[in-house]
């Protein structure tokens, strides 16, 4: 099971989620589409990410992302939570 990430983490840059609905210790769940910010050159430019790793738990019907999602561009991979893990 991965640890579920939130707006806390980074997938080299920092995680803004789409959503606010559903958080964990005050940080909204990241959800597929979530921005990643920018965190250098090219190809690590501002960008999204996707949940690729676990396809079960949806938030609105959006996947939620976890520990082993990666960037859409770059693929550097997200931090999660340690507290909370799905999968």
């Amino acid at each position: 099971m991965a640890g579920v990430a939130t707006n806390a983490d980074t997938a080299g840059g920092a995680l803004t989620s789409l959503q606010n609905t559903v958080t964990i210790a005050g940080q909204a769940v990241v959800v597929s589409g979530s921005a990643v910010a920018g965190h250098g050159v090219a190809p690590h430019l501002p960008q999204t990410i996707s949940s690729g790793t676990q396809s079960t738990v949806t938030i609105n019907g959006i996947g939620v992302v976890v520990v082993g999602d990666g960037a859409d561009v770059c693929g550097e991979i997200t931090t999660g939570s340690g507290t909370v893990s799905i999968g």
